[in-house]
């Protein structure tokens, strides 16, 4: 009659203190593998492997919203600045459009150009964009007729003060045309490369901004002549009036 437990491994039932499965396993394997092995075993290797694939679309995805936001406000600000420069300059009169009136005509800026330039500069200046401040108003850097450019690292300023365009009915409407042009750097065509590899994306190196405002100098030089139009023609109606009337009562 046999006695004693036959349960158990070969190891077990041969030295009595022998390791089990679990522990041969244990020492077998290299060390941190066995918790690796457990994640990928399990459901918490799969979706290791899914955010390992997700990731570079998700970061291309949020740095192309920050970048395109970043990129919105700036041409936002550039028009705003381009804006109040037309409005001051299209305030402002022609006279002194060709500097006839300056001592030195040759090489001479006229005061509403000066005027604009330095707002802008200091729009730009205001809102952070610090490379605006190489902007020189009283010296820019070409000029022709009834147009000056500023340039300066990387920043274009034009005045255009012989800009014109046809409104409705086909009249042609002197005005005054400010174009700005600021440097970007876009993040998003580095980032692009984590999904293919080599790519390169086609995107301005700069933003441009234009506004339009109609000369008012011009209008208000016609409204006083309208209004003495216009008074001198009820004037009239009314003298013909008063003379019908006596003309009746004879």
């Amino acid at each position: 009659m046999t006695t004693g437990s036959t349960t158990g491994t070969p190891l077990e039932r041969e030295g009595g203190g022998g390791f089990g499965a679990k522990e041969l396993r244990a020492r077998a394997l290299p060390a941190g593998w066995s918790g690796w092995s457990g994640c990928l075993r399990g459901t918490g290797g799969t979706h290791l492997l899914e955010f390992a694939l997700v990731m570079p679309f998700l970061v291309v995805i949020a740095v192309g919203v920050l970048d395109f936001g970043q990129a919105y406000n700036l041409k936002h600000i550039l028009t705003n600045a381009a804006r109040e420069a037309a409005r001051m300059v299209a305030s402002d009169p022609m006279t002194n459009q060709t500097c006839a009136a300056c001592p030195d005509a040759q090489g001479c800026t006229p005061g509403s150009v000066e005027v604009a330039a330095d707002a802008v500069r200091q729009y730009l200046t205001d809102a952070n964009l610090k490379t605006a401040s190489c902007i020189s108003p009283t010296s820019p850097s070409s000029s022709g007729t009834l147009r000056w450019s500023y340039s300066s690292g990387g920043v274009t300023l034009t005045i255009n003060r012989g800009y014109v365009f046809t409104a409705a009915g086909g009249n042609v409407v002197p005005s005054t045309q400010v174009t700005l042009q600021y440097p970007y750097t876009w993040a998003l065509g580095r980032v692009i490369r984590l999904l293919v590899k080599g790519a390169t994306l086609s995107l301005p190196s700069a933003l441009t901004a234009s506004a339009v405002t109609q000369n008012l100098n011009k209008l208000l030089k016609r409204r006083p002549m309208e209004r003495n139009d216009r008074v001198a023609r009820r004037f009239h109606d009314d003298a013909g009036a008063t003379l019908s009337s006596w003309q009746q009562a004879w």
